[in-house]
């Protein structure tokens, strides 16, 4: 109401996604409903750019999907979210690039499916009466060698041709290819970054 100006029933529809009782008194709010208040606040006069601190604390697993389909569709209507979050599982869900900081110094910007794509992915082979991890610890570009049963898991940067040509050799059973998370993405960085400093 002190906005004025705001369509009624998108404050209304609004409010109905995000499970919020607008006839509430905001003294009488959790800490939930307050920041699913700030949220309608944000979002209801429909701004070209909206920016968001750690939008989704103290929200319920429910409402947080909503809010991403939200800002889903925010984006698709052309407009942009600036989104700041130590939540890096919703910064993957809802932004298209990312800005890493470190000690206030912007590192890289990047779109989130580059980053994945130069860094490393893990694999896991499943083989038919064993094999043996330390042949794929010899490998170029391969570490974090891990073995339990008839598994194999490790972590690839670089080509794959050695890998597929070394798991050939075997009776495989099965394969999986997992891409980083934007964490492991992001700490990986900072470790390149670090190590970079003190050469």
């Amino acid at each position: 109401e002190l906005r004025g100006g705001i369509d009624e029933k998108y404050v209304g529809d609004l409010a109905e996604r995000l499970d919020m009782d607008m006839d509430r008194r905001v003294r009488d709010c959790s800490s939930g409903m307050k920041r699913k208040i700030g949220l309608i606040q944000a979002l209801m006069h429909r701004p070209q750019v909206l920016i968001l601190d750690e939008p989704t604390n103290g929200l319920d697993p429910l409402v947080q999907q909503t809010f991403y389909q939200l800002m889903r569709e925010v984006t698709a209507e052309g407009r942009t979210v600036f989104l700041s979050s130590h939540n890096l599982r919703e910064v993957e869900t809802i932004c298209d690039r990312v800005g890493i900081l470190n000690q206030g110094v912007l590192q890289a910007v990047e779109r989130i499916s580059t980053l994945k794509q130069v860094r490393f992915r893990w694999m896991t082979l499943r083989v038919a009466n064993g094999a043996d991890a330390s042949a794929f610890e010899r490998l170029a570009g391969v570490s974090d060698v891990s073995r339990e049963d008839d598994s194999i898991r490790f972590r690839v940067t670089g080509e794959l041709d050695p890998v597929i040509k070394l798991a050939a050799q075997y009776h495989v059973i099965d394969l999986t290819y997992e891409e980083p998370s934007l964490e492991e993405i992001f700490l990986e960085y900072y470790g390149e970054v670090q190590k970079r400093g003190q050469a």
